[in-house]
């Protein structure tokens, strides 16, 4: 007996082509413009966390692939409101 197809089990990537010079600290980067092998970076999928994370990327790619879903910008902070 065959098993019901389940989509809710499928993850799906929304990768957005984004130039290095354009990258943000909070983007997902899910696939580099080279073979993951040619690259210094441990993981095939990452945050950047720090603007280091950001150098580390823009010294060896020219574009990335971010996936916009797992994407987590940081919270700006709130300015204070006048009384």
């Amino acid at each position: 007996m065959e098993k019901p197809f389940n989509a809710g089990a499928l993850t799906t990537l929304f990768k957005v082509k984004v130039p290095v010079s354009d990258l943000k600290i909070g983007m997902y980067v899910c696939d580099l413009d080279r073979p993951w092998l040619e690259t210094p970076f441990l993981f095939q999928g990452f945050t950047l966390a720090t603007l280091a994370d950001i150098k580390a990327v823009q010294a060896v790619c020219e574009y990335v692939y971010v996936d916009a879903q797992r994407t987590q910008y940081p919270q700006a902070a709130e300015a204070p409101r006048p009384a």
